[in-house]
């Protein structure tokens, strides 16, 4: 038997793993359908902080309503006083494509 040491290392982007919540958004008071609308929005939106999403879209891909979505949406877009007047999201409005429904350009905030 030998008494070579190995070492094994990943070189691969982490953050495909995983989404870091920071922890102040545990605080802040948010609804379960607010939480599960931010945390889908962070993985998302990755490192970048934006993402291009209808409420439908938003809708089917974490099982709520749109009508539940939007009003998610409007929760993390009220200012919070513990992030100093800062909302959570911020979103605008786009056309969309050839036509379609409009889509929403949501940017994160970095807090």
């Amino acid at each position: 038997m030998s008494d070579a040491t190995y070492s094994v290392h990943d070189n691969g982007d982490l953050h495909r793993y995983r989404t870091e919540i920071p922890n102040i958004i545990f605080r802040l008071g948010l609804t379960p359908y607010e939480l599960t609308l931010y945390a889908h929005l962070k993985q998302t939106a990755g490192d970048g902080g934006q993402c291009w999403k209808s409420t439908s879209t938003l809708a089917k891909e974490t099982g709520m309503s749109t009508g539940t979505i939007s009003k998610a949406k409007d929760g993390l877009v009220a200012s919070r006083p513990e992030l100093f007047g800062k909302s959570l999201i911020a979103v605008r409005e786009e056309a969309g494509t050839r036509g379609g429904r409009p889509r929403h350009y949501i940017t994160l905030t970095d807090v």
